[in-house]
């Protein structure tokens, strides 16, 4: 069985889930529904930030100009969440910009 590493998760277009749990893996503490063959989109839901998240997944892709992470949460039908607002008040687009990431931005 191969193993998938965030190096996998490089690619423009969607990536898989697999991708999506390496690359969650490398930047997130990992939590129920984020390892096995899929990821539930409540659970990825519930990690898009808001509350008292300090940086979510929208967040983080918008950082790292990370087209195919967006794609992979518009994909799973979270795009109703990317204006969500970190603890300090900055929304994934803040991130983008304030990176240089004109991209996902």
């Amino acid at each position: 069985e191969a193993t998938v590493t965030e190096a996998d998760a490089t690619s423009p277009a969607v990536m898989s889930d697999a991708a999506m749990i390496a690359w969650i893996g490398a930047h997130f503490e990992p939590w129920p529904g984020a390892t096995g063959n899929g990821l539930d989109p409540n659970s990825l839901r519930t990690r898009c930030g808001g509350d008292d998240e300090a940086c979510g997944l929208w967040h983080k892709a918008g950082e790292q100009d990370r087209t195919d992470v967006c794609e992979y949460l518009k994909s799973k039908g979270l795009l109703d969440l990317i204006d969500l607002r970190d603890s300090e008040e900055w929304a994934p687009l803040h991130y983008a910009l304030d990176y240089g990431k004109e991209e996902a931005a």
